[in-house]
């Protein structure tokens, strides 16, 4: 199976009516099965690699595998039907399905899809604790370091971005993936597998703010979520409930804070 994260197209490139034959980088995108204890849990779309991270946030974002907990076995298995596919069988001993039922693929731009009721995607009622302050002027530091660790969207132009902070900006992880969602999760698991989860306050985003990237950070118990682009009404809102800092249009030195700036400092 090719696991590579980007292949080689051919195309035809039209500017000004003027046709070209060009090789274009696309980034991969395959379904990866997660299953826990031989049991289908649930297909997603991603970018081939890291699916052991990829998995491991999935199932903490979900509720599945606790902050503290240790982490499980895995066993990887290519799929030779769809290319870029695999299945990744986790084992959590006395784990039941029940209460976590999908009931459909969840695709490379909804982390959520496939879940049977809204009360499935709802939050806890209570706000993350008080956590530590942030300076405002590490953020252009922080998004030129996400930047600078972007080889696949240089390459393709077509992936989102991922990565985790100590509120002093310290680099912790960093993943790209087709789907925002699979980024976060894939830089919540590597936080994981380093066991720096606890060490890490920020989750920055290379795109837009939905729901469910609050509902990730909120469920790695991330308070600070930093963005490029904008966020959705719905997730300030939610940042807001949750007791979490959200910021947007982290361009340079601009930025917009829409929740929480009491725990943003260096501000005149």
């Amino acid at each position: 199976m090719d696991t590579t994260d980007a292949h080689q197209r051919p195309g035809i490139r039209i500017e000004n009516s003027s046709a070209q034959e060009v090789t274009d980088t696309l980034v991969a995108e395959g379904a990866l099965q997660v299953m826990i204890n031989g049991e289908r849990f649930t297909i997603t779309m991603r970018t081939p690699g890291r699916d052991r991270e990829l998995a491991l946030g999935l199932l903490l974002t979900e509720g599945i595998l606790a902050v503290d907990a240790p982490l499980p076995e895995s066993a990887h298995t290519a799929i030779t039907d769809l290319d870029d596919s695999a299945a990744l069988n986790v084992i959590i001993p006395g784990f039941s399905n029940a209460g976590h039922e999908r009931s459909l693929m969840s695709s490379a731009a909804c982390g959520l899809c496939g879940k049977r009721d809204i009360s499935d995607i709802a939050l806890e009622k209570n706000a993350l604790a008080p956590g530590p302050t942030m300076s405002i002027n590490i953020l252009p530091a922080m998004i030129q370091d996400m930047v600078d660790r972007q080889n696949l969207f240089q390459r393709s132009g077509g992936s989102h971005a991922a990565a985790a902070f100590s509120a002093s900006g310290e680099f912790l992880a960093f993943a790209e993936d087709v789907g925002r969602h699979n980024a976060v999760d894939k830089t919540v698991g590597q936080l994981m597998q380093g066991e720096r989860l606890n060490d890490a306050s920020v989750l920055l985003v290379s795109g837009r703010v939905s729901y469910e990237i609050i509902y990730k950070a909120c469920r790695a118990g991330l308070p600070f979520v930093i963005a490029v682009s904008a966020p959705s009404a719905l997730a300030v809102r939610t940042a807001e409930k949750q007791g979490m800092t959200l910021i947007g249009f982290c361009r340079g030195s601009r930025a917009t804070i829409y929740s929480r700036a009491d725990q943003i400092t260096d501000i005149d």
